[in-house]
């Protein structure tokens, strides 16, 4: 079979240079690829009626053995299966099923015959066959199965008229028809039937071109222009004036695979399909190569870095999804205000601020890491799991949550605790940030340090620099119920114990994810370090002598646990 397919596809190549087909085989192939290979091969764009699709599942065997044309060979397979190409447009056809029709007209004279022809010829489609039997008086009609439906009534009753015309001798004049495509905009074609399903008769033939967004109509010239006048304020000249267009949607509180199946109902087909670093959202069925149902697929791009989506459609369409998605979109993309606050706080006014790190224990896991001097990392057990943002793990990482009206005072204890210096302000920065973009805060020194470079045979020295930094890296995530998920990393280098080489770094590591309010919040903590203090207490003068000194006073180390708290607040900024 297989082999079958690549020599028809050999075949209709090179008809397509010659328009002439020497001879043509078929074995088990799908219809569908035999019409759609030929429409190529003969320039005609094609359009698929629904009502057909079983018939172009079947299987063909096709045998043409003498020169026959390209497109004599497509209408003569159509024909075999009972399926016509219909046009709708200038080289657009629609491939529909075929209806036949015959009429006795042996009480018609070679007069009323030639009307009967011209009432015919402004009725059917420019593919339909009209043969006239004048040994069996009898008239053959084959066109689409919708406008023989419609042709059947409309001439039985003409014929009637024209042979009572001949009882009483008064002629009678068909009214003049024509056909008229109605291209759309700012509405659907349902919608537009909807709108002239008041004014339709039963001879009206309508016929749908989705691909343009347009209506094929044939009935009287009168009713034509009262579909014109009704339709009026949807109506553009012709495609071209109905150009898509290409817009951004920024999103807010939904990922862009969610969105894009959300819109995917009300986009047309119509819409021009992009690709590159896309989403892909399936569409519906399209034949293979090998006459099997693949699956066909939409793309649309995806600007990650923004959390937004490029859609290509027509304006009425993006107008529609903006209106009905407003509250998922933006014109800009979401950003988000980070307030930190990073402090050295003493142990005992931890508990002094209301946080309370044993009282924050439940049934929840949460990724996270902790890290100090070489890099060792606390994670959390399998028993006593913890709340998003929280540890119960000596040494790991605590999260404690402010709520929003509680800021003021925290603000005000904050300060007070600053000015008498239980509290030291190593930073307090304020950044914004695209959504779904890291912030980085940093600040501290770059500590120098010598290498030795061999060069010529001799070391020399070499002065190179090591960065000693506090440093914030916090990447905000708008979920779609409006809270905010924070990714924060924290790093705190110091100059350590000094060396023959350089100073040595003394490191310190946080990596957390959390889920906050909008506004509120949230408080990190968990890395301890003990500071110790010296001081000498006695009789003044006399503790400066040197032997003195231990008789008439005393020296005092006191050690003071002190921890880091990081105070993030993020907002969003509405437009």
């Amino acid at each position: 079979m297989k082999r079958v397919i690549v020599a028809f596809l050999v075949l209709v190549f090179s008809i397509s240079f010659s328009q002439t087909i020497q001879e043509m085989k078929f074995e088990e192939v799908s219809l569908d690829t035999v019409v759609k290979a030929l429409a190529k091969a003969v320039k005609k764009n094609i359009i698929i009626d629904p009502a057909i699709k079983d018939i172009l599942s079947t299987k063909a065997n096709i045998y043409i053995q003498k020169p026959v044309s390209v497109n004599e060979a497509f209408n003569l397979i159509l024909k075999e299966y009972g399926l016509i190409a219909v046009p709708v447009n200038e080289g657009i056809y629609k491939i529909t099923k075929a209806g036949e029709l015959e009429i006795n007209v042996g009480e018609l004279d070679e007069s009323d015959m030639e009307k009967v022809i011209d009432l015919l010829k402004r009725r059917v489609s420019p593919s339909a066959e009209i043969v006239i039997d004048k040994t069996l008086k009898t008239l053959y009609i084959r066109d689409s199965e919708s406008n023989v439906k419609k042709l059947e009534g409309i001439l039985k009753k003409y014929i009637d008229k024209l042979l009572a015309a001949k009882t009483v001798g008064i002629e009678e004049r068909p009214e003049a028809v024509v056909t008229k495509v109605f291209y759309l905009k700012t509405i659907g074609i349902d919608d537009a039937k909807q709108l002239l399903a008041p004014h339709i008769s039963k001879e009206t033939l309508i016929t749908e071109a989705p691909t343009f967004n347009a209506l094929v109509i044939t009935d009287t010239t009168e009713r034509v222009k009262k579909y014109e006048e009704v339709l009026k304020e949807f109506l553009v000249s012709s495609p071209a004036a109905r150009k898509p267009v290409t817009e951004i949607f920024y999103l807010r509180y939904i990922s862009p695979q969610e969105f894009i199946k959300m819109i995917e109902p009300i986009r047309s087909e119509a819409g021009l399909i992009l690709t590159g670093g896309a989403v892909k959202v399936e569409k519906g069925a399209a034949p293979g190569q090998q006459g099997q149902a693949q699956q066909k697929e939409t793309v649309t791009p995806v600007l990650k870095e923004f959390n937004a989506v490029m859609i290509t459609d027509y304006p009425e369409v993006i107008e529609k999804i903006k209106e009905q998605f407003s509250e998922y979109i933006s014109d800009v993309p979401p950003q988000v205000k980070i307030e930190a606050r990073i402090l050295e706080v003493r142990n005992e006014v931890v508990r002094e601020l209301g946080i309370n790190w044993s009282a924050l224990l439940s049934n929840v896991k949460v990724s996270q890491s902790w890290s100090g001097g070489a890099g060792v990392n606390l994670g959390v057990g399998q028993a006593g799991a913890i709340t998003p943002g929280l540890s119960a793990t000596p040494g790991g990482i605590l999260t404690f949550t402010y709520a929003k009206g509680a800021l003021n005072a925290l603000n005000l204890r904050l300060s007070a605790f600053e000015r008498i210096g239980k509290i030291k302000n190593l930073a307090k920065p304020t950044i914004i940030t695209i959504n779904g973009q890291n912030a980085v805060i940093k600040q501290g020194q770059e500590i120098p340090y010598q290498t030795a470079v061999i060069a010529g045979g001799a070391a020399q020295a070499n002065v190179q620099f090591k960065e000693a930094v506090l440093e914030l890296d916090v990447l905000p995530i708008i979920s779609p119920d409006g809270r905010i998920l924070l990714d924060i990393k924290l790093k705190q280098d110091t100059p350590g114990v000094q060396t023959p080489q350089g100073p040595a770094i003394n490191k310190k590591e946080v990596t957390t994810k959390v889920i906050v309010n909008n506004g509120d919040t949230i408080v990190i903590g968990g890395i301890i370090d003990t500071q110790s203090n010296k001081t000498n207490e006695g009789v003044a003068g006399l503790v400066r002598v040197p032997i003195l000194k231990w008789l008439f006073g005393q020296e005092r180390i006191s050690n003071t646990d002190v921890e880091l708290l990081i105070f993030i607040t993020p907002s969003i900024l509405t437009e």
